[in-house]
């Protein structure tokens, strides 16, 4: 019998695309994403089947539901001076994001929601989700790249043999956190990192007549943090725990770029939880801080506007 070649991890292709009107009707991938630490499985759904009897053990199992979860992450990247990269893009769109003339704003409307088609070639096995939303995580650590932590969730389909998918070349170096800006009110901290998340309320809707018992994700509320290090400043110059007692809201406005595009974040925030820490020697106030509707209780925030440099 003729020896099976292994399959190999790094041997693995992913391709997204965005199932338009008909949510969770599956959609060949055809964007190629860049991306890190793949996961994608089926969620443990199986229905243990132990009734009383003359004897002990099982009974043939079902499995239940047919979700899945799919857990990446890329790296923030610029397709023009004023866009995103094109999978970058979806990613948001499928995370609780709707694109308006350059301008990313969270949105909990069914209609302005994107869902995905995301594909998981590896080295000859088709994986795939379908009807897939997810949470996205801004995050990096001063001088390093900006990544998203993609954790999506779907109706798993079935693996099949297929050869691996078309990798796109990469052209663009992706963004650095160097360069970089960032205000609350007048104020100007140094921070070493940071975590931007919607923290998207993702459910899977329910429909009985498919076999899945689902059709696909959708995000139902948010509840938008962001976390910074700030490096410990007096009370005359930014009085903390004080802005933590008071409840005061300060405007944030952090720029992200590269050498042709910026990503501006902007919003109020209140600071949830203020402590003390040590970073290296040096005393910092680690800050949750939640995105609150101040200027526009009609418009969520925050939004990330996208511009050329």
């Amino acid at each position: 019998m003729a020896s099976i070649a292994p399959m190999m991890t790094r041997r693995r292709v992913i391709q997204i695309k965005s199932e338009g009107a008909t949510k969770g009707a599956a959609a060949a991938g055809d964007v190629h994403v860049y991306a890190f630490d793949v996961s994608i499985n089926p969620d443990d759904t199986f229905i243990q089947r132990k009734p009383v009897g003359q004897t002990g053990g099982n009974l043939d199992g079902v499995v239940g539901a047919r979700t899945g979860a799919a857990k990446f992450k890329v790296e923030l990247r610029s397709a023009s001076s004023t866009t995103l990269n094109a999978g970058v893009d979806l990613l948001l769109k499928a995370a609780g994001f709707k694109l308006a003339t350059g301008v990313y704003t969270p949105t909990i409307v069914e209609a302005d929601q994107t869902s995905l088609t995301i594909d998981v070639y590896e080295d000859g096995l088709l994986k795939r989700l379908t009807g897939a939303v997810g949470n996205v995580v801004l995050s990096a650590d001063v001088g390093g790249l900006i990544y998203l932590d993609c954790d999506f969730k779907g109706v798993w389909v079935a693996p099949t043999d297929l050869a691996l998918g078309t990798a796109a070349p990469a052209t663009i170096v992706p963004m650095r956190f160097a360069s970089s800006t960032l205000t609350l009110g007048a104020y100007t901290p140094k921070i070493s990192k940071f975590s931007l998340s919607l923290n998207a309320n993702v459910i899977l809707r329910p429909d009985q007549s498919t076999s899945a018992g689902y059709t696909y994700a959708m995000v139902t509320d948010v509840d938008p943090t962001i976390e910074l290090d700030l490096e410990a400043d007096n009370v005359a110059t930014h009085n903390a725990y004080g802005l933590w007692l008071a409840g005061t809201n300060a405007d944030l406005s952090m720029l992200l770029k590269d050498t042709t595009t910026k990503a501006t974040v902007a919003g109020a925030i209140q600071y949830r939880s203020v402590a003390g820490a040590d970073r290296d020697g040096v005393l910092v106030h680690n800050v949750v801080a939640q995105f609150v509707n101040a200027a526009n209780p009609s418009v969520m925030v925050p939004t990330i506007t996208i511009a050329a440099v």
